[in-house]
């Protein structure tokens, strides 16, 4: 049984780097509210807590009375005689929420190592090699955000093909969904360092930081406009553009989600 108060900051850390955007990251909610999914979580120190209309309680209360929360006894010596068994169960939840470009980062900020179970699991994981081809044919084998568009021979290298609404989201398969992006711009992209705007525009977060290469990656693009794809109709659609501002974009107020 781990203390709340032992993984309140690590927790909120997570939160704030990983999670999207909030003025105020509740690390109380998801240890609260782990118990009720299928008996795999359990608490102590809850007997004289009332919670909320919501069913939910307070950091202070989670504090003040020292509450603790862990597997049950059963799972728990499970995991601690298969070890292994811990990646692999963080790899497929990772893999329900996020794309593959943060996954890795979550892996190391959680200390976890990847075993070669779940390399190989990452190499056969479907995906759609049309979505990419097609992104690929629309914006002419170049970066939509900086203009790539390096070949070794007749092979395009370092292009990607991304969903602006996360395939982990059922973000579709559709070139509407889809930029091509260089392999940095796609991960800036998945972190949340820069979105489309409403009107269309790059707009980047004003929480990234740095010296060399934050000018030349990043704020050079800012209101400018992306490389358009052959057609208008294979334009990103702006339903997608507003998913990502709300749930991807680290940005800096509320309202400047939609």
């Amino acid at each position: 049984m781990i203390p709340f108060d032992q993984i309140d900051q690590e927790l909120g850390n997570l939160l704030q780097e990983f999670g999207p955007y909030s003025q105020t990251y509740r690390t109380e909610y998801p240890f609260w509210r782990l118990q009720n999914d299928d008996q795999i979580w359990e608490l102590s120190n809850i007997s004289n807590i009332q919670t909320s209309p919501k069913k939910d309680v307070s950091k202070r209360k989670l504090l003040h009375n020292q509450v603790a929360g862990g597997f049950p006894l059963e799972i728990y010596e499970y995991l601690i005689l298969h070890p292994n068994e811990i990646v692999v169960l963080a790899y497929h939840i990772l893999t329900a929420h996020f794309p593959d470009t943060v996954i890795e980062e979550i892996f190391q900020a959680v200390h976890l190592n990847q075993t070669e179970e779940v390399y190989d699991w990452v190499r056969r994981r479907r995906r759609n090699p049309k979505f990419r081809y097609a992104v690929l044919d629309a914006y002419n084998n170049c970066c939509a955000l900086c203009g790539y568009d390096v070949k070794l021979g007749e092979k395009s290298i370092g292009l990607e093909a991304a969903h602006i609404k996360w395939d982990s989201h059922n973000g579709p398969n559709l070139v509407q969904n889809g930029l091509l992006l260089c392999a940095i711009h796609h991960k800036l992209f998945d972190r949340g360092a820069w979105t489309l705007s409403k009107d269309g525009l790059i707009d980047v977060s004003p929480h990234v930081k740095g010296t060399i290469g934050l000018q030349e990656w990043l704020l050079r693009f800012k209101d400018k406009p992306l490389f358009q794809p052959k057609s208008s109709i294979q334009e990103p659609d702006p339903i997608y553009g507003t998913w990502h501002r709300k749930e991807v974009f680290k940005k800096r107020e509320r309202s400047e989600i939609l």
